[in-house]
């Protein structure tokens, strides 16, 4: 059957055939304009009817992909890796094909003009979007912002080493500044630029890094046996480098340096006060250092504790951190906050010592006994003190002699001045 529904079949019948369009009887054909018009359709449904009968053969389909609009197919897509031969056609078939579509259109107006009704070719359905092509519209790649290039890149040899000095002569005012002053003074110029304080521990952890040995990994070896949970005061941090270490070990590492970062390291001037609970010790508590034995480990795990005793910490550290002149300040702190039997550890660059023998003595005046002193490297010395007297002895803060006591430290340790390249 046909793939259209032809006006020109005749009802009821089984095939098709060719509508008469002349007139009834077998009177003569009437010359003239009605003759040239009865002819011109004649030639119109014939023309149609050849058509119809070339689709119903298939004969049109083998040229669909040429010319398929005018019979309502959709083109195929075209496949991947397909042969030369399935491209576009030449410009001369595309020529002939649109001359076909023309002269179809001049036959049906013709045929409409006679008052024949003629079938209509289906059009062919608007072409849906891929959805593929449609994904990758809605996801485009986003281009990456590329990291801000520092401040040292681009520039010349000679314009780094200008940076690098310009960078060393800062960290030799600022170390100056922390060393030949009252820390009082170096907490308000922290205040008024905070950037000093990362400026300088930047440029002194390259420094050490440097050393043969550090002074770190030593104490966290001293401080590694220590039972679970016990309270270590580092005093003076930096980065807290410290807790980072114990503190996966289950040891309570409390890390105080003049400027805190909200996270590991709280803000305090611990040579003027070190904010946990202690007694203060001072002139009325002080007694001989004979009336004031070590608990032993017996008396500690089965003795009573002092009902007095306000101290938690098990140990304290000052790594390379006793920098102010008033730096006897944070001994006497370190006194007040650790347990009697409370371990102190103190590492300090070599160079600065006038006098070892002087600085032992002072530290051992407030109720501290040195149970061991080494030299790891040359860089340093290493020291390790004992808290023996329930209290601090001597002098506490803002009893008479205090000052006097503060000062005397200032010649025995040395400002640690690093000397211009």
């Amino acid at each position: 059957m046909s793939l259209f529904h032809s006006a020109f079949d005749t009802p009821g019948a089984g095939s098709s055939k060719p509508m008469s369009f002349g007139t009834s009887g077998a009177g003569k054909k009437k010359k003239g304009k009605a003759s040239l018009n009865d002819d011109k359709l004649r030639a119109t449904a014939v023309n149609v009817q050849k058509l119809m009968e070339q689709v119903e053969r298939g004969e049109i389909t083998e040229k669909a992909s040429a010319g398929s609009e005018q019979l309502g197919h959709i083109p195929k897509k075209k496949r991947r890796g397909s042969s030369a031969s399935h491209d576009e056609p030449p410009a001369s078939s595309s020529k002939k094909q649109k001359k076909k579509r023309n002269s179809l259109a001049a036959l049906t107006a013709e045929a409409e003009e006679g008052g024949e009704p003629v079938p209509k070719l289906a059009e062919a359905p608007k072409g849906k979007k891929n959805k593929k092509n449609k994904q990758k519209e809605e996801h485009k790649p986003v281009q990456k912002v590329q990291p801000k290039a520092k401040a040292t890149e681009g520039l010349t040899k000679m314009q780094q080493q200008m940076a690098n000095k310009l960078e060393g002569a800062r960290f030799r005012w600022i170390n100056e500044q922390l060393y030949t002053t009252p820390s009082t003074q170096a907490v308000e110029m922290m205040k008024k630029e905070p950037k000093i304080f990362e400026d300088y521990h930047n440029a002194h952890r390259v420094l050490t890094a440097a050393w043969p040995s550090p002074p770190l990994p030593h104490i966290i070896e001293l401080l590694n046996p220590l039972p679970q949970r016990s309270v270590i005061a580092d005093l003076g941090c930096g980065d807290a480098g410290l807790a980072k270490e114990l503190v996966p070990k289950g040891k309570v590492v409390l890390s105080y340096d003049l400027v805190g970062d909200g996270e590991w390291v709280t803000s305090a001037d611990f040579l003027t006060h070190v904010p946990l609970p202690g007694r203060k010790g001072g002139l009325a508590a002080t007694v001989a250092e004979d009336d004031a034995p070590v608990k032993s480990k017996k008396n500690k795990k089965g003795g009573k504790r002092d009902p007095d005793a306000a101290e938690v910490v098990d140990a304290v550290v000052c790594c390379l951190s006793l920098m102010g002149t008033n730096w006897l300040g944070g001994i006497y702190e370190a006194a007040r906050i650790l347990k009697q039997g409370g371990t102190l550890h103190i590492a300090e660059v070599t160079s600065r010592f006038t006098n070892v023998g002087a600085f032992v003595t002072a530290v051992e005046s407030f109720g501290l006994k040195c149970e061991s002193r080494e030299e790891p490297s040359t860089h340093f010395m290493l020291f390790r003190f004992t808290k023996v007297a329930s209290v601090p002895q001597g002098p506490a803060r803002g009893e008479p002699g205090w000052d006097e006591r503060i000062k005397k430290g200032e010649a025995i340790l040395e400002a640690c001045v690093y000397k211009k390249r």
